[in-house]
C-alpha cells in the first residue's frame, strides 16, 4: 500500500463537498486559500510533481492559522474552529504520499462535515452531510483498498451507512437527552417578523415582497374561513400625528370563556417578545403571558423556534372600558390634521351613535377614489389630511390609521392591532403557512353594546385582501412578479406542491426530531415501562436495542451470498482476459493450474507461443507474487497483454505426411 498512488482527485472532491456550506459564511479568502491548494494539488498529482518541503508547509499552516486569528480578531470561537479546519484542509492534499496522512485527511473532513450543524440544523442540511459522510467514506474505504475498482468504494460506503442508521436512530432516541433539547450548540435562525415598536405609514407594505415564513399553526377543533384568520400580535393606542405605538403596559389577564379554536403554532425566531394568535385569545400555554389587551409575550425575547398552543374565542370582547385604557384609546396630539378632524366632528354631528359613524367612514373609504397600493405618495406634515383628501391611495397601515384618527375625533374610543391575515393551506402537513407577506393591520372600536369590535376598513377598498391575500388585492403592476414556469398552470401547481411537500417534511423533522427534547424522551419511555429515574432500565434498554441492532447487522452482513467475487485489480483482469483469448484457441486452465503449470500446458500444446507468452507470464508472475510494485509496472503489464496477437492453431503433420494429423488444440479435461 506504501507505493500506491495518493487518490487526490477523490480527496479534494471529498473535501470540496464538506467545505461547501462554509464558503459563504467564513471569510472570502478562505475560499480562495481552499481552491488554491487544491487546484495545486491536482496539477502536481497529474504531472508527478514532489510536494512541497517541511519548511514551506509549515509556514503555510502558520501563516494561515495567524490569517484566521487576524480575521476574526483574534478571538476563538466556532467561526474560527471552522476556518482553521478549512485552511488545513486547504493545505493537506499536498502531503498524502503516506497511509497516515490519507487517514488524518479523512478524519479531518469528518470534523468539518460535523462543524456544519454548529451553523444550521435543517432537514436539507441532514441530507446534504448524508452526502458529505458518504464521500468521505468512500475515500476511506479507497485508502484501505486501492486496488478496487472505481465504483466499489462508493457503492461499500453506500451500504455502510445505511446500516448505520438503525443504530443511529437507536442512539438518538435512547441517549439521555440534555434538558432543552440535543440541539443547543447551532445557530438560531435570524429571520425577523418587520414589526416593531411604533406603526407608520410604509411600516407593513415593506413586508409584501418578504415571503419568508412567520410562523406554521394548525388548528386541531375547528375550520377558521380565509377572511377570519385575523392573527393577533401588537396593540397600538398612542398616536403622536403620524406614528402609532404602544399604550400603557396592560396588566396581566385570565380570560374566562366558552372554548374557542385551539391551536398549535411554531413560531419563527424575530427576537422580540410578542407572539401570536388568532383574534381573541381566551389562553396560552406557558409559553407566554396573557395581558388585558388581548396580546400576550413570552417571557424572553424569542431568539429560536419555539412552539405554544392557545386558545382563542370567536366572539367579542368584554364590554367595559378598563380604567388603565380609558385615556390612550381616545386621545389625540392637541394640533395637527385640522381637515380630518372637522370631517369627523360633522360625520359625528350627521350621524349620532357611534355604529351610523362607522358605516359613514367606512361609506366614504369604499368610494373608487380610494386604492390600495403598497406604493402610495409621500404624505405631508398633516399625514392623515393628505391621504384622506389628496392621495387616496396607501396600504393597510394607512387605512387603519386614518379610520382609527376619525373614530377617535368623533369621540370614538379606537386603537390598532397588527398581525397577521390569512394562511397559506399545506394539505401534506395539516396545517396553514402564515408568511410575512401576510402581516396586516386593523382597527378596534369600542361599542358600549359589544365591547372591542374588529373594523377592517382595508377589506371595504379591497376585498379581496381578505380571501386572496395581498398579492390578490394589489394592482396588477404592483403585484409579485412570477417566474415563467410558474405561469404554466400544471409547471407551476407541481412546483407549488413539491414546495409544500418540503415544507411539510421540514415541519416534522423540527417538530420531530429537533423537538425531541428530554420530557418527550421521558413520556416515550414510560409507554415502556421505563420511568424517570429507573436508570438501570433504561441502561438495559440502551444495551438490548444496541445489541439487537448489532446481531441484525451482523445477520446482514454475514448472510451467505450469490453475487459474483469482488472484482480483481487490472493486472488480474488482465491475466485472465488473456486466459479466456487462449481458451478460444482450445486451451483452456483448469482450476488446480496456477501460472507456471497453465503456461506449460499452452506452449506444450503451441510451442510456436512460447516466446510471445513466456515475458507476459513471468511478468504476471512478478507483479501478482513479487510484493508491491509501481503503478508504472502494472500499466505496462496491462499494455504488453493487451498488444498480444495470438495465431490461430495450426494443424500437425501426420508420421506418414499425409497431412491428415489431429488438431493441435486439446479438448478440455484431456490433461
Amino acid at each position: 500500500m506504501k507505493g500506491q498512488p495518493p487518490p487526490v482527485p477523490m480527496i479534494v472532491a471529498a473535501a470540496a463537498v464538506a467545505f461547501a456550506p462554509h464558503a459563504l459564511r467564513l471569510p472570502s479568502w478562505i475560499a480562495f486559500w481552499c481552491l488554491a491548494g487544491w487546484g495545486w494539488s491536482l496539477l502536481a498529482w497529474r504531472r508527478q510533481l514532489p510536494p512541497p518541503g517541511r519548511w514551506a508547509r509549515n509556514l503555510l499552516a502558520l501563516f494561515g492559522f495567524g490569517a484566521c486569528m487576524a480575521s476574526f480578531g483574534f478571538a476563538f470561537d466556532r467561526s474560527v474552529g471552522a476556518a482553521i479546519l478549512a485552511v488545513m484542509i486547504g493545505l493537506k492534499p499536498m502531503e498524502v504520499r503516506s497511509y497516515r496522512d490519507r487517514m488524518v485527511t479523512a478524519f479531518l473532513l469528518y470534523f468539518l462535515t460535523l462543524t456544519s450543524l454548529l451553523y444550521a440544523d435543517t432537514f436539507f442540511m441532514l441530507l446534504y452531510m448524508l452526502v458529505s459522510v458518504t464521500l468521505t467514506t468512500a475515500l476511506l474505504v479507497h485508502i484501505q483498498d486501492p486496488e478496487a475498482a472505481v465504483g466499489s468504494p462508493f457503492k461499500r460506503s453506500g451500504q455502510l451507512v445505511l446500516l448505520a442508521i438503525p443504530v443511529m436512530i437507536l442512539f438518538f432516541v435512547l441517549f439521555p437527552r440534555l434538558p432543552g433539547g440535543f440541539w443547543q450548540l447551532s445557530t438560531p435562525n435570524v429571520a425577523r417578523t418587520g414589526f416593531s415598536e411604533t406603526l407608520s405609514p410604509g411600516s407593513i407594505s415593506s413586508l409584501v415582497l418578504n415571503r419568508e415564513i412567520a410562523f406554521r399553526a394548525a388548528l386541531e377543533n375547528a375550520a377558521v374561513p380565509a377572511a377570519e384568520r385575523y392573527w393577533r400580535g401588537l396593540v397600538f393606542s398612542e398616536f403622536d400625528g403620524r406614528s402609532w405605538r404602544p399604550g400603557p403596559e396592560p396588566p396581566a389577564a385570565d380570560w374566562e370563556g366558552p372554548g374557542g379554536v385551539a391551536q398549535q403554532i411554531e413560531l419563527e425566531p424575530h427576537h422580540q417578545r410578542w407572539l401570536f394568535a388568532l383574534d381573541r385569545p381566551l389562553s396560552v400555554s406557558a409559553a407566554g403571558r396573557l395581558r388585558a389587551d388581548r396580546t400576550f409575550q413570552s417571557a424572553a425575547k424569542v431568539r429560536k423556534r419555539i412552539r405554544y398552543s392557545a386558545v382563542s374565542a370567536t366572539g367579542s370582547g368584554s364590554v367595559s372600558l378598563q380604567a388603565w385604557e380609558k385615556r390612550s384609546v381616545r386621545a389625540l396630539p392637541p394640533e395637527g390634521n385640522p381637515a380630518a378632524r372637522e370631517l369627523a366632528a360633522r360625520w359625528k354631528e350627521e350621524s349620532g351613535s357611534p355604529a351610523r359613524i362607522i358605516e359613514r367612514v367606512l361609506t366614504y373609504f369604499g368610494s373608487p377614489e380610494f386604492i390600495y397600493s403598497r406604493n402610495p405618495p409621500l404624505l405631508g406634515s398633516d399625514p392623515i389630511d393628505d391621504f384622506l383628501l389628496n392621495t387616496k391611495k396607501g396600504f393597510c397601515e394607512h387605512y387603519a390609521s386614518a379610520f382609527a384618527f376619525l373614530m377617535r375625533a368623533a369621540g370614538v374610543p379606537a386603537r390598532i392591532v397588527v398581525g397577521y391575515l390569512g394562511g397559506e393551506e399545506n394539505p401534506f402537513g395539516g396545517y396553514l403557512i402564515v408568511r410575512q407577506s401576510d402581516a396586516h393591520a386593523w382597527v378596534e372600536v369600542w361599542l358600549e353594546d359589544r365591547g372591542w369590535t374588529r373594523i377592517d376598513p382595508t377589506t371595504v377598498v379591497a376585498p379581496e385582501r381578505a380571501e386572496g391575500g395581498t398579492d390578490a388585492a394589489l394592482p396588477p403592476e404592483e403585484r409579485v412578479r412570477q417566474q415563467a414556469f410558474e405561469q404554466v398552470p400544471v409547471l407551476g401547481d407541481a412546483i407549488r406542491h413539491l414546495a409544500l411537500g418540503w415544507d411539510a417534511a421540514n415541519t416534522f423533522w423540527n417538530r420531530r426530531v429537533l423537538g425531541y427534547s428530554a420530557a418527550t424522551q421521558r413520556r416515550i419511555l414510560s409507554r415502556f415501562g421505563i420511568e424517570k429515574n429507573s436508570w438501570r432500565r433504561t441502561a438495559a434498554a440502551f444495551a438490548g436495542g444496541f445489541g439487537l441492532a448489532a446481531a441484525l447487522l451482523m445477520l446482514v452482513a454475514l448472510r451467505p451470498k450469490n453475487a459474483p467475487p469482488p472484482p480483481a485489480d487490472n493486472v488480474q483482469r488482465a491475466y485472465l482476459k488473456l486466459c479466456t483469448r487462449l481458451e478460444r484457441l482450445g486451451v483452456p486452465r483448469l482450476p488446480h493450474q496456477g501460472p507456471l503449470d497453465y503456461q506449460s500446458a499452452v506452449v506444450q500444446t503451441r510451442p510456436d507461443l512460447a516466446e510471445k507468452l513466456s515475458p507476459i507470464f513471468n511478468g504476471y508472475i512478478r507483479l501478482r507474487y513479487g510484493g508491491s510494485a509501481s503503478r508504472t509496472q502494472r500499466d505496462r503489464f496491462v499494455a504488453s497483454v493487451r498488444r498480444l496477437s495470438l495465431d490461430k492453431a495450426k494443424k500437425r503433420q501426420s508420421v506418414d505426411g499425409t497431412g491428415r494429423g489431429g488438431d493441435l488444440t486439446r479438448r478440455p479435461g484431456s490433461y
